[in-house]
């Protein structure tokens, strides 16, 4: 089994698997400790599949019954690099859950599946590239961004922040789980951004107050399993500052069970937003803030459940970790004291 499983599946506190792997090779010096330590806190697998598009605009407009005036507007597709396609018309694809959040009023979901799309053939010849909804009638684009710069882009590798002339479709809304959203008018430009990140599978977390630390450069989602009364799966993070949108999902939980989704700084992880994941919401939110500081964050999941269903914590606005190459350089190096240990401990290379 591997390791992640053991710990994420135990209904041990997750250290005590470890606390017995410590006495049984009788390891009481430092590098043996390092090296358990770094194993607990390395994923069961790590993926960089998951790209973030985001078209950011100053709009105007409405959203469900609320009007908005001169709003900063972001929407969001995650995607992935191993599905963009070409379509009948010569435009490149990447479909995927979205979200469109309006500063003032919070951050909605697409009902549609979005698309990120690149078109090389755009009105007189443009490129542009941006994303696409099912909309209330026919499809079109949410939002997009012309450049010149996207006469090459593919959809798969990280690109921008790109400046360029912003682009709607006045005469469509979109619906959401907040209502139709409707652009009306835009600042001259869009920025158009798109960042490959980090998945990380099966990978447990730690206590509010003791949370782990992600893995990773740039994060994009975070799965695994949360069991038990109490039960937490909390997670640190760096943030460069400005907009911060998560969603947070459990899958198999039973009907009755909620949980408690929450950000917040180091500590308390809970001062910045929380949501409470049941049956209401179908076990999934969001929590979005305008403008979050730079530093040292947290978030994650407190169950109030004994049973044991899958989480899946996709930040919408990916986050930065632990560089993975000082991490395995601290593992490998850890990984070869721990065995020249061993080596000398059971007598490695003697003679008889």
């Amino acid at each position: 089994m591997a390791v992640c499983d053991k710990l994420s599946r135990s209904r041990e506190p997750k250290w005590k698997p470890w606390l017995k792997t410590l006495k049984e090779v009788r390891l009481k010096n430092a590098s043996g400790l390092l090296y358990v330590l770094l194993v607990l806190g390395l994923p069961c697998s790590m993926s960089a599949g998951t790209i973030v598009y985001i078209d950011q605009t100053v709009a105007s407009g409405f959203l469900g019954s609320v009007n908005f005036t001169n709003a900063l507007v972001t929407v969001a597709v995650i995607g992935d690099t191993t599905t963009a396609h070409l379509n009948g018309n010569g435009q490149l694809l990447d479909d995927g859950p979205a979200t469109v959040t309006v500063a003032g009023l919070g951050v909605a979901n697409f009902n549609n599946i979005g698309t990120a799309l690149v078109d090389t053939n755009g009105p007189g010849g443009s490129f542009r590239a941006g994303i696409a909804e099912q909309a209330t009638t026919g499809t079109g684009s949410v939002l997009d961004t012309g450049s010149n710069v996207f006469s090459t882009y593919n959809l798969t590798t990280s690109i921008g922040p790109v400046i360029g002339t912003a682009l709607f479709p006045p005469n469509l809304a979109f619906p959401t789980d907040l209502g139709n959203f409707h652009i009306s008018s835009t600042a001259a430009t869009s920025t158009f951004t798109a960042t490959v990140a980090t998945t990380l599978n099966n990978f447990p977390g730690g206590p509010s107050s003791a949370p782990v630390f992600l893995i990773g450069s740039t994060v994009g989602v975070v799965t695994g399993t949360i069991g038990g009364q109490g039960s937490q799966d909390y997670y640190s993070f760096l943030w460069s500052g400005g907009a911060f949108n998560a969603t947070s999902s459990i899958t198999g939980a039973n009907a009755g069970a909620s949980y408690l989704f929450s950000e917040g700084v180091v500590g308390s992880c809970s001062a910045g937003g929380t949501a409470t994941l049941d049956s209401s919401d179908s076990f999934t939110g969001t929590i979005a803030i305008t403008s979050l500081a730079a530093g040292q964050y947290c978030i994650g999941i407190n169950a109030n459940d004994p049973h044991d269903p899958a989480f899946t914590l996709t930040f919408n606005t990916p986050v930065s970790g632990v560089p993975e190459p000082a991490t395995f350089t601290l593992v490998g190096t850890a990984s070869l004291l721990f065995f020249r240990k061993l080596r000398i401990r059971f007598g490695a290379g003697r003679t008889s």
